[in-house]
């Protein structure tokens, strides 16, 4: 159970990088100002990294087999 939770949480930060690369793309194929979408660009992918970071660690730290006690 813990490792099929893991599997769809992995699946879900893909879906997020993919997501961002999707986003990430746009912003440069469409940006009309060149020096502000360096800016842009900088700035999404630092705080899109942050966060990304941040939830991984969050989720390495969720006691897994304790919240699936129940159901094992």
């Amino acid at each position: 159970m813990i490792a099929i939770f893991q599997i769809l949480y992995a699946v879900v930060i893909l879906v997020f990088l993919l997501l961002s690369l999707f986003i990430v793309y746009h912003l440069l194929k469409y940006s009309y100002d060149k020096k502000v979408t360096s800016l842009m660009v900088t700035i999404f992918v630092v705080f899109t990294g942050l966060l990304i970071f941040s939830n991984i660690i969050l989720f390495l730290n969720l006691p897994l087999e304790d919240l699936f006690y129940n159901f094992l």
